[in-house]
This record gives C-alpha cells, sequence and structure tokens, in this order.
C-alpha cells in the first residue's frame, strides 16, 4: 500500500482565483480535512454533512438558494479512502453575489458546530439508506459501491455496517465530528472574473 503523506496545515483558509474573464458565475470548492474509512467518526461526519448539504432541503440549499437566490444549489459530501478522506463543498454562484455568499456560507458553518435537529438527523440518516438503496438498483452501482469498500481493505459486509452505524448516530456524536468543518482550515478555491470577485 503507498503511504499517504500527512494533510499539510495552514493558518487561515488559502483562497486560490481561477481567473475566467467575463463569467456571469463563479464556481467554488472549500476543502477541509476529513477522516479515512472505519474511522469511528465516519457515520456522524456523514449524517452532519448531510445536513449541511447533502441533500435540496439542507442548510446550504435553504440559505443560498431559498433564502438569498445566489445559487441554483449547492453540495457538501464527505470522501473516504482506506488511508485518507476529506470534505468538499462545493457550488456555482452569481459572480455578483460572490462576497455575500461566501461570508454567509462562513456564517452557517460556524452555526453547525452547535450541532443540528433531531428532525435534520432523522432525513439524513433516511437520506443515507435511499442513496444506498438507490445504489443497489443497478449492476454499475452495486459494482462502484462493493469495489469502493474492496479498495479500502474492507469486506463486502461493510455496506451492512455502514447502514447499522448511521441508524445509531446521536446528535451529540455528529456535533462533535461538525468541528472538522473549521473555515480556517479550508482550502478555498474559486474559478471565475477575478476582477469582479475581487
Amino acid at each position: 500500500m503507498v503511504p499517504v503523506p500527512a494533510v499539510p496545515t495552514h493558518q487561515n483558509a488559502p483562497i486560490y482565483i481561477v481567473d475566467r474573464p467575463g463569467s456571469s458565475q463563479t464556481v467554488f470548492y472549500l476543502i477541509f480535512p476529513g477522516v479515512s474509512q472505519g474511522n469511528p467518526a465516519e457515520s456522524d461526519l456523514k449524517a452532519g454533512t448531510i445536513a449541511l448539504g447533502g441533500t435540496f432541503t439542507s442548510r446550504l440549499n435553504q440559505l443560498l438558494r431559498e433564502q438569498k437566490g445566489y445559487t441554483y444549489g449547492v453540495k457538501a459530501r464527505t470522501v473516504q479512502y482506506s488511508q485518507v478522506g476529506y470534505q468538499v463543498i462545493s457550488s456555482r454562484i452569481r459572480t455578483d453575489a460572490t462576497d455575500e455568499a461566501m461570508v454567509d456560507l462562513m456564517s452557517e458553518l460556524k452555526r453547525i458546530q452547535e450541532g443540528i435537529t433531531e428532525e435534520e438527523a432523522r432525513k439524513a440518516v433516511l437520506s443515507f439508506q435511499q442513496d444506498q438503496v438507490e445504489a443497489m438498483g443497478s449492476r454499475e452501482g452495486m459494482a462502484l459501491t462493493f469495489s469502493e469498500y474492496h479498495s479500502a481493505g474492507m469486506s463486502p459486509e461493510a455496506l451492512g455496517n455502514a447502514l447499522g452505524k448511521m441508524r445509531e448516530v446521536g446528535l451529540e456524536g455528529i456535533k462533535a465530528a461538525m468541528k472538522t468543518y473549521l473555515p480556517e482550515q479550508a482550502v478555498i478555491v474559486l474559478v471565475g472574473d477575478r476582477q469582479a470577485i475581487e
């Protein structure tokens, strides 16, 4: 197995801008350090991430799409490999609203560290279960799911274990896991009209 280097650390969130003059939208990615497959906090982190931005009714979609009208949608997801993991928040927002959207997004990251509600946790668990059922609905989905577990050195039973652990997540565990969404630990990449963004 190829060793994975340690995650680099930094004091303030670096911002990288890829200039596309005249762009009507800014594509942004926020990437945070995460947890590897099999980590005890994996299910709690997944549940909290779904509540943050994993469904149409998630917090970020309600705030940035429904309330503010900055975007057609925001997506937050966790990615786990056998030795490393990360979390990603991504969206396309109106160029003229780039700064307001980033401020509101960062504020929501601070707020969700205080925890989520019972209803949000319930919806997150149901959403995770539904995604797994849908993945099993095609041969391609089944192959992808089990190949990911195999590449991490896990048995096919890992899927059942993941579903069981997700049913056991609690509000305190989710609250602790969401502490990893620290804005100062993010790497921020913006693709759009640099002059308008700045």
